[in-house]
């Protein structure tokens, strides 16, 4: 049996994909198990020839088309992971907003994993709804793989510390943490298209809703903005104020690495001439540089919660105006161990200098429960050992799909049609060459259930042609 592990941004991601492979392995040794980005296996998926595929949320109409068609060639099972931190949506628009507006048949992902009920709950309805589950006892919750201590030590014994964080433990007798997590900051209206942000763009009869709907993705652009300038602003200021303390900022995976990349999110080469801040150069999970921090300073990201795990205080650092919005910068929906206004520096310079007493809070502690199924330091508690059962157990409950629209809508996509030329081009034909009929009767059959009705005479040659050659 052979399985796919598919994820989208490296570092967090990745590490929980080697986690899950481990349990899967531990679970069943004859499997065979691949890691692969999602976006790269379209063309090596015909040599994998996966039965299983741990995918991440099919948001995009490109996304779930390539799995519709890699479900109807290969008939394997499909299971979808959720791969984003916590949520705080209270209406459907806001979740289908995120599970994406794009269809697909009812009968492609085989289990939904949530990391918790509350997420599951909001979600459920409008996958129900949207047709995109067939029961609800496909959808299961799992907890938050990165938040299972003990797999992940075995896991961080497999990395080495990067180079310049070396650097900052060793030069530093004080150590504080840096998040950021800005990437709407250098947006176009084209980013937000991508992510189906815009819920009116197809709908002609709304066009005030959808202009409404850009100029209010501008303006989350601005306040990200803003929010950056004045979030490193009193960073750099404090890191100034105090040379010997080392700050360490770690991008969110999102930046990194377009950062490192040089493409974008260039910004944060303002850091680079203070010799006491040094920025991550390696992408390194959250795990492995905690366990050496005495505050993390960050913008309401999910990170936080993480840093509870290990006993690190938190600093929160929010701006007045923005407060109360869910979707805007330094938004925050539980309390750190120290909260403070971007305005008001010379109390954030003054708890960078004497400490932040570390204290568990019952936001906190409620949001560990509801979103990430674990409640106070479980110590029973490891998802990915659950996520690895789902797996294996997605080949028992598979379902098939039926030839109905979205398939078909599916196969007649760019993305059904590379597929085709794919199959015919490095299989089909090379298996000819060869005389491997069995093997190249296999292809057929995949090209034949991902080949429309309008173009049914395309299989029909290729039998003739099967079978002339085998006549001659």
């Amino acid at each position: 049996m052979n399985i796919y592990i598919l994820y989208h941004i490296k570092e967090r991601e990745l590490a929980i994909c080697e986690m899950i492979k481990e349990e899967i392995l531990k679970q069943n040794k004859n499997v065979n198990v691949e890691i692969r980005n999602f976006h790269s296996i379209w063309q090596e998926i015909w040599d994998f020839l996966p039965n299983i595929i741990l995918t991440i949320p099919p948001r995009d109409q490109q996304a779930s088309n390539r799995l519709m068609i890699a479900k109807a060639a290969l008939k394997c099972s499909i299971v979808s992971l959720l791969t984003e931190g916590f949520f705080f949506h209270k209406t459907a628009e806001a979740w289908r907003e995120y599970i994406g507006t794009n269809s697909y048949d009812a009968k492609l992902v085989d289990y939904y994993l949530f990391w918790g009920r509350a997420t599951q709950n909001g979600q459920l309805s409008v996958l129900l709804e949207d047709k995109k589950i067939t029961d609800v006892e496909r959808a299961k919750i799992v907890g938050y793989a990165f938040y299972d201590k003990d797999s992940f030590e075995h896991y961080a014994k497999k990395i080495a510390m990067p180079r310049t964080a070396q650097k900052w433990i060793d030069g530093y007798k004080r150590h504080i943490l840096c998040l950021t997590g800005f990437s709407v900051a250098d947006y176009s209206i084209e980013d937000f298209m991508l992510e189906s942000a815009f819920v009116y763009k197809n709908d002609k009869a709304k066009k005030k809703e959808y202009q409404s709907e850009i100029e209010a993705a501008q303006k989350k652009v601005q306040a990200f903005s803003d929010y950056r300038e004045r979030y490193t602003a009193n960073i750099i200021q404090c890191a100034i104020r105090n040379p010997d303390i080392g700050f360490l900022i770690k991008l969110h995976p999102a930046e990194y690495a377009r950062f490192y990349n040089g493409t974008n999110y260039q910004f944060y080469h303002v850091f680079d001439k203070y010799s006491n801040i040094h920025l991550l150069d390696e992408s390194v999970p959250m795990g492995v540089i905690l366990p050496y921090t005495d505050l993390m300073i960050h913008y309401g990201s999910t990170a936080g919660l993480e840093a509870f795990l290990y006993k690190v205080p938190t600093l929160h650092l929010f701006m007045e105006e923005f407060a109360k919005e869910s979707n805007m910068p330094g938004y925050c929906i539980y309390e750190s161990s120290q909260e403070i206004s971007m305005d008001d520096f010379e109390e954030f310079n003054k708890c960078i200098v004497q400490g932040v007493c570390f204290r568990k809070t019952e936001t906190a502690k409620k949001i560990l429960e509801e979103q990430f199924d674990l409640e106070n330091d479980d110590t029973d508690y490891h998802p990915a050992e659950k996520i690895a059962g789902y797996v294996l157990d997605s080949w028992n409950v598979r379902q098939l799909l039926d030839d109905d629209a979205e398939l078909r809508k599916a196969v007649k996509s760019m993305e059904g049609y590379r597929s085709r030329k794919d199959i015919w081009k490095t299989k089909v034909k090379v298996l000819w060459r060869e005389r491997n009929y069995l093997e190249r009767d296999k292809y057929l059959e995949m090209l034949k259930a991902i080949t429309p009705k309008w173009s049914l005479v395309l299989y029909d040659i290729l039998i003739a042609a099967k079978l002339t050659f085998r006549i001659s």
